[in-house]
Order: C-alpha cells, then structure tokens, then sequence
C-alpha cells in the first residue's frame, strides 16, 4: 500500500495506521487490515460510530488475523558489547517487556545484574541484554515493548467502535484499551503479551466481547489479567477463552 492512495480498494489500499489515525471517519464506515499483515504501531481510533451505525475496524483477504504489535524488532540493530556477554542499544521509551525470539525475558535490578540467558534491564534510554553471541546472530526477534496500547479511543468516548480478526500482541500497557469509550464490540480476536490486561474496559458502557483470546498477559496491576474493567456498565463478555 501506500498513504497517497485513495484506501478504497485492496489495490489503493493505504500502508500505515498513522494514516488511519490522522483520518476521520463517518458512522457506518469500515477500515480492513490485510489478514496475516503486522503493523508496529497503535491504532488510536480516531472517530466515533452512532447507535446502529458503528465503524468497523476490521479484516479483508484470507488467513490469520491481522497483527498490531506494541513491541519493536531491535534483532537489527547495532549492538556494542559492553563486558563478557552483555551488549546494548539505545532505547529512547522505557521497555515493561522484551521478547527474545517470542519469549518472554526477565528484567533484573541492574546492568551487573544481567547474567544469565534472557535478562535484560534498561536505563537512561539504553538497553542491556544478556547474549552469548552477537545478538542480531543469537536472536531472530528482540522485540522490546514501546506502545502503550495497540487500540485505544483517541480522547476517550469514542462511541459505537467495532473490532474484528485483530491479534494485539506485546504492548507496554493494555492491549486493546476501550477505557472510557462506550459501545465498543470486539469480537475474533487474540490479545496477547500484553504488560497489563490483554483487554481492558474500565468505567465503559455497553462493552461486548465475544469469540476472543485473551493470554500470556502479565497484569502487572495485579496479578494475570486477560479481560478486566473496573467502573464498568452493561457489559457482555461471551465465548471466551482466556488462560495464562
């Protein structure tokens, strides 16, 4: 895709949800993502749907959902050996998480700290893993946390939203925030790797979930945390399957 394009078919198809963001929306109307396609950004929804007339912000084309993923991919990136099998790249936002190749690592106290396989720690805008060879070589993915969110309501209540076929993955906070937003539907979807709750709809009203996945989210607000709210109103949470 490219953002020049008209985003009205899959051949003038828009290429970044920044595009998404900075766009406005009518009631009614509907935003696909490519199925099997990963975005490294947040979808902040931009406007609202009315009462019968929601905007959709769903999947064309065949195979798994599309992907938002919090985390960037820092296997590239060029790393200074700092001593023994510790090494570092500048990190600008303050990683809650970071993923080698999928799975999760552990955040120690220190740099002297990082000892063993899959420790990590960070401070002033550098991180230091631990790795015994060159970590663009040990690693496919180093996927550090930077994005609070992968949706969320742009200024709070944004009304009527639906979200489909979507996986939200590795996010420094939530992984899809309805947090004051009213009438949102998600259904078919996966949130995942999430810092917090895979899901979260605090003082929302009307919140359906449905056919979702929600796992292997930390709940660092307090304790493994697939679907939670707090304040909520009228929800409805359906055909779940949420697990550690």
């Amino acid at each position: 895709g490219s953002d020049s394009n008209d985003g009205l078919t899959p051949s003038t198809a828009w290429r970044t949800i920044a595009k998404v963001n900075s766009a406005t929306f009518n009631a009614g109307d509907s935003i696909l993502f490519k199925r099997g396609e990963t975005w490294r950004e947040q979808l902040t929804v931009p406007s609202s749907g009315s009462a019968g007339s929601p905007i959709t912000f769903g999947a064309y084309g065949t195979g798994a959902n599309w992907i938002i993923n919090g985390a960037d991919d820092l296997a590239g990136m060029e790393w200074t050996k700092y001593s023994g099998s510790k090494w570092q790249t500048p990190l600008t936002t303050e990683p809650h998480q970071v993923f080698f190749d999928g799975v999760r690592g552990t955040k120690v106290a220190s740099v002297a700290n990082v000892t063993s396989d899959k420790n990590w720690f960070w401070a002033g805008n550098v991180l230091s893993i631990y790795s015994a060879t060159a970590p663009g070589t040990a690693y496919s993915s180093i996927d550090a946390s930077v994005r609070a969110n992968a949706i969320i309501g742009a200024g709070g209540n944004k009304r009527y939203i639906n979200v489909d076929s979507v996986e939200a993955m590795n996010t420094n906070d939530h992984g899809i925030d309805v947090n004051g937003n009213n009438y949102w539907t998600i259904t078919n979807s996966v949130a995942r790797g999430a810092y917090k709750k895979g899901i979260s709809f605090n003082s929302a009203t009307g919140t359906v979930i449905s056919y979702c996945t929600a796992y292997d989210n930390v709940g660092a607000t307090g304790g493994y945390s697939g679907i939670g709210a707090s304040g909520a109103t009228t929800a409805l949470i359906s055909h779940c399957l949420i697990y550690s």
